[in-house]
């Protein structure tokens, strides 16, 4: 499955749009700023990232999606500060359906 925060896919042509898929999650982030900001992404990828795009995906694909487009993840932090904290990590995008392009889909110039 295709996953862009773009609202188009180059190569191909949006056919359906099957309507809005959202996931959201409580991540515990505490600890990360004494341990630099590569272990922070990682831990931050593997934790919380990964696990909400993956419920994108398993939403999109239940309503018959090949694609996400228009993704856009929003991290906020529940108690006003980073360190030791709870992130609310929100992601959202619109599921379709899509064709591959051709220059049939070009518009006339």
């Amino acid at each position: 499955m295709i996953i862009t925060t773009t609202p188009s896919i180059e190569g191909k042509h949006i056919s359906e749009y099957l309507g809005i898929v959202n996931a959201a999650n409580i991540y515990n982030w505490g600890g990360l700023i004494g341990e630099g900001l590569a272990k922070a992404d990682n831990t931050f990828d593997l934790y919380a990232y990964g696990p909400i795009v993956s419920s994108l995906r398993k939403k999109a694909e239940m309503v018959g999606a090949d694609a996400i487009v228009g993704l856009q993840i929003n991290v906020s932090s529940l108690n006003g500060t980073v360190a030791g904290s709870q992130m609310f990590v929100c992601a959202i995008g619109t599921a379709v359906r899509t064709t591959d392009a051709t220059y049939d889909d070009l518009p006339d110039l």
